[in-house]
């Protein structure tokens, strides 16, 4: 990727200089889900960055970042990092309020949220009131009409 045709840093909610893409075809797609449900790690798998990933039993994303882009079917493709619902450090208010001053950061900054990917272990074996919540939390976030812009998609099959 070229300096003419984007440009790509690392960003978190902490720096006032929210990157935008140059290019119109570019895409910018939220990984949101519980802690631990393997966020960074599928960024990491799909992107050429390589995020912390947490090991331990504390939450390891403090922060909303975005990836360096990538470019899938001809389209620069950019995703962001969020912390987890039901993190160990932050309320679920304070996570909301990261994401959401990160959505009008990047918004004012001309680059508007095209979807969402939602992940969610497959080894809870049942949608207990933590996973409930997040969904809800997740829908009231996004709103009915933006549903459809949204994948629910499963992690740790390794496990299974």
């Amino acid at each position: 990727m070229d300096s003419e045709t984007a440009t790509a840093t690392t960003t978190n909610t902490n720096d006032d200089s929210i990157t935008t893409n140059a290019n119109d075809d570019s895409i910018t797609i939220a990984v949101m889900g519980a802690t631990g449900a393997g966020k960074s790690t599928f960024i990491n798998l799909v992107s050429p960055i390589q995020f912390q990933v947490g090991e331990g039993l504390e939450s390891c994303t403090a922060e909303v970042q975005s990836a360096v882009p990538f470019i899938l079917d001809g389209k620069y493709v950019t995703l962001i990092d969020t912390p987890g619902f039901d993190d160990t450090v932050k309320t679920e208010a304070e996570i909301l309020r990261l994401i959401s001053t990160y959505l009008a950061k990047t918004y004012e900054a001309g680059r508007r949220l095209h979807g969402i990917v939602f992940l969610h272990r497959i080894t809870d074996v049942r949608m207990g009131g933590v996973a409930k919540k997040n969904f809800r939390l997740f829908r009231k976030l996004c709103g009915d009409e933006t549903l459809r812009s949204v994948i629910i998609a499963t992690t740790m099959w390794q496990d299974v």
